[in-house]
């Protein structure tokens, strides 16, 4: 709805951006000389002299109007203020020619339909900014969720602090970044801010996805106050630039790319020290909403073939609350956030499992912790539980995996690996207590199950009457394998730390058979080893 209003305008044609809704242009189809004896529409401006625009004429609301004057004649402002005051039409008088006054709307309808045209004709940012700059001549530039530059355009301003600055591609100082913040928190929720820095006014308009700062627009205002036309132009350029961040694959990717590399930055030990993590953190406050995280790994069955990693790790960041996610190497990694050490870890484990069905993935969700810079560690036991809770579960269809559950066999894991890479040992078995291979011999060799039965008894605590409950036999049955068993391995099974040796060993036996499929008895059998470790008869 417009608003009456008179203009006399003193000078020859006046920016008509000032009088005219500039939003109106959008929907004005065409510039026409009034026919009193037609019906005026919006989607037209009018333009007569004023001497021809009969006294009479019903005027439409939201109709705009443009009437010349004489420009050498005298007008009465008094006479005016009577005629059109109560008018609920825009009316605005003009001393100019009247073919000189459509000339110059004509150019001022068509530059904005240009304007509006080029707007529509790429999704490349950076020369949308270029659009922008050519035609406000208002410096702008569009900078990720880590202050990273998606776009820049400007003249070099030696009165403006900040984007002489930007222009050089460089990250920007954190002394700068963390003025930046403090000043943007003054003034959050709102999606659009003015501040002033070292006496310059800027314009921050904030794009936001899941509550979090995707991209940030930046105009470095020539003065205290926008001006009509400059409020149109930005508002235009911020409808379109907007979707196409949300939207745009790549786009979304550089509004990640920080947190992606922070976490690489960690993984492969290019930040080793507490300090700079934390500056690190500071330039995206709210990328981790917690004091305690969990690390999850999603690792995938087949890295061949194309996978959305930006579409998953958007779910992922809606399956766990206050989480952050981002890929590295062929996975993707959640960081987790909760309030305690002793919370659970919060997600919608139907959603994540059907996620993790449809792309064929499995999740390996890391212990809890406080310290990020530990990251290394941390998603290599997450990967690991992926890896090897899909070869240990009992359950096939499982998807989901924690740590705890599968730490033996990471520990494991690594044993083998330091033993056969690093010390160059021939057989796992050798990291073995002799006697649990003496007990896989004996079993062989004479038809019997003691390896059952110990892996029982330990199971039990030692308890011969409860491991006699679980195998169906009777306790002295049990009474008596045990000590068969103890004369095999030549020591108690009361001995804390012989039971460990026992079940590391079990491990190591176990994690070579059915993550390698490798039978180390048989293998023993048939090398010289045998001779070392063979009970003799």
């Amino acid at each position: 709805m417009f608003r009456a209003e008179l203009l006399i305008n003193e000078t020859p044609f006046p920016l008509v951006y000032q009088h005219i809704q500039l939003k109106s242009l959008a929907h004005i189809r065409s510039i026409l000389f009034l026919e009193p004896a037609g019906e005026p529409l919006p989607e037209h401006i009018y333009l007569c002299t004023l001497d021809s625009f009969p006294e009479s004429f019903v005027r439409a609301a939201d109709c705009t109007y443009l009437l010349c004057t004489d420009p050498d004649g005298e007008v009465d402002p008094q006479a005016l203020l009577t005629r059109f005051g109560d008018s609920p039409s825009n009316i605005l008088v003009y001393r100019a020619g009247i073919f000189q006054l459509y000339n110059h709307v004509s150019t001022i309808f068509m530059s904005y339909h240009q304007w509006q045209f080029d707007l529509r004709s790429t999704d490349d940012v950076q020369i949308l900014a270029e659009y922008f700059f050519i035609r406000t001549r208002i410096p702008i530039a569009v900078l990720g969720s880590f202050f990273q530059q998606i776009a820049f355009c400007s003249n070099r301003q030696d009165t403006d602090p900040l984007f002489p600055i930007l222009g050089t591609g460089d990250p920007l100082p954190h002394s700068l970044v963390k003025e930046l913040l403090v000043t943007e928190r003054k003034q959050r929720p709102h999606m659009t801010i003015t501040f002033r820095m070292d006496g310059h006014t800027y314009l921050a308009h904030h794009i936001r996805k899941n509550d979090k700062t995707v991209a940030r627009i930046l105009f470095s205002l020539p003065g205290e106050e926008l001006t009509d036309r400059s409020e149109h132009y930005i508002d235009d350029f911020i409808h379109v630039v907007t979707p196409i961040i949300l939207t745009n694959d790549a786009m979304a990717q550089l509004s990640k790319d920080a947190f992606g590399s922070l976490i690489a930055d960690l993984v492969d030990l290019r930040i080793k020290d507490t300090e700079e993590l934390q500056r690190r953190l500071e330039l995206e406050p709210g990328i981790l909403k917690g004091k305690f995280f969990h690390v999850i790994v999603i690792r995938f069955s087949r890295t061949d073939r194309a996978i959305p990693y930006h579409y998953i790790s958007g779910q992922l960041e809606q399956i766990f609350p206050n989480s952050s996610a981002t890929s590295y190497e062929d996975t993707l990694v959640v960081i987790a956030s909760k309030g305690t050490y002793d919370e659970e870890v919060c997600y919608d484990e139907g959603l994540l499992t059907d996620l993790l069905v449809s792309f064929d993935a499995y999740a390996g969700i890391g212990n809890c912790t406080r310290f990020l810079i530990n990251m290394r560690s941390l998603y290599l036991q997450a990967l690991a539980t992926a890896r090897l809770g899909r070869i240990y579960c009992k359950e096939k269809k499982q998807r989901i995996f924690r740590y705890n559950d599968y730490m033996v066999y990471f520990i494991t894991d690594l044993c083998f690996e330091a033993a056969v890479k690093l010390h160059q040992f021939t057989y796992p078995a050798h990291l073995c207590h002799p006697g649990v291979i003496a007990i896989l011999q004996y079993d062989k060799s004479n038809g019997t199950s003691l390896e059952k039965t110990l892996r029982a008894y330990l199971h039990c605590n030692c308890n011969a009457t409860l491991c006699a409950k679980e195998l169906f036999v009777h306790r002295n049955t049990i009474n008596y394998r045990i000590g068969v068993i103890e004369d095999l391995l030549k020591g108690s099974l009361s001995d804390p730390m012989l039971r460990t040796e026992i079940l590391l060993s079990l491990r190591i036996l176990e994690h070579e058979k059915q993550y390698h499929g490798i039978d180390e008895l048989a293998r023993i059998e048939k090398t010289a080893m045998n001779s070392d470790i063979r009970i003799k008869k």
